[in-house]
């Protein structure tokens, strides 16, 4: 295969991956199928209740960070 060929064949392959909105990719929860947004719970995970938490930083944490 020639190197003009083989340049044209990519840029073919290319042209079929072109998306308008550039290198945004969607997200599974993002997607309006239930069952694919369902693939991002773990499934020993409570999520609704690990979201209602505060989010508490430790002066540790924040020491290591250098938040504090």
């Amino acid at each position: 295969m020639s190197l003009n060929s083989l340049q044209q064949k990519y840029a073919e392959e290319a042209a079929k991956r072109y998306r308008p909105e550039g290198l945004t990719l969607l997200t599974l929860q993002e997607s309006s199928s239930d069952k694919l947004r369902a693939l991002t719970d773990g499934i020993w995970a409570d999520h609704n209740a690990l979201n209602a938490q505060a989010m508490v930083a430790s002066s540790k944490l924040c020491a290591l960070f250098k938040l504090a």
